[in-house]
């Protein structure tokens, strides 16, 4: 088992799956802009 490839492998998944959810959350922006808005208070 290659530790390296391993964890080189979760950085990858890690980073895509951020880059994906912000990716979409834009997409959402421009596709439904009447859709509200829900902030973390």
């Amino acid at each position: 088992l290659d530790t390296a490839l391993v964890f080189a492998a979760l950085l990858l998944v890690s980073v895509l799956g951020i880059a994906f959810y912000y990716a979409a959350e834009i997409l959402e922006r421009i596709v439904v802009p009447w859709a509200p808005k829900f902030s973390q208070s």
